[in-house]
């Protein structure tokens, strides 16, 4: 309904085009290890109805994700959502090529980096858990590993957009 709208509206056209660029390849530190400390997987199921429970107001949604400056956690989700807040937080794409399939629950901590996107204050991490750099958190607390690349991302190109009449 947003993009008819605003093709409508603004004379809104855009296409689709893939180009190689620079990306992070989210992999297994182990290929045959799919268990790491940080990363439960769950069952098969759903996420119960209606809001959190009360008591632990910092905790991820269930199927999201929890992110202040370095902690983020994640509950009932999945490795190739993952990818997004790491995007986010490491402003280059991400890529699951982990091969991991099925539900989550992830604590990440790591040493807070200034050159990374980080809101907020720091988090402390709990007494068992030695926070690093994010690379290597993501390898002992996950038991996966970033490699760069180059990879293919699909992009928006927005070919042309005009401003709306009054109304």
């Amino acid at each position: 309904m947003l993009q008819s709208l605003l093709e409508d509206r603004f004379k809104l056209v855009v296409r689709h085009s893939t180009k190689n660029v620079l990306v992070y390849e989210l992999k297994l530190v182990n290929a045959g290890n799919k268990r790491s400390p940080g990363l439960h997987e769950l069952e098969p199921g759903t996420c119960p109805p209606g809001p959190r429970p009360p008591g632990n107001p910092g905790a991820a949604p269930c199927g999201g994700f929890l992110s202040v400056r370095n902690h983020l956690s994640g509950h009932r989700v999945t490795i190739s959502a993952l990818t997004s807040p790491l995007s986010t937080i490491l402003q280059r794409p991400v890529l699951d090529k982990t091969g991991l399939s099925g539900e989550f629950d992830l604590e990440l901590y790591w040493m807070a980096d200034e050159n990374l996107s980080a809101r907020g204050d720091s988090v402390s991490a709990p007494p068992d858990v030695s926070p690093s750099s994010l690379f290597e958190a993501i390898k002992e607390q996950l038991g996966l590993k970033l490699e760069s690349a180059r990879g293919p991302i699909d992009i928006l190109v927005v070919e042309g957009a005009e401003k709306p009449d009054e109304n």
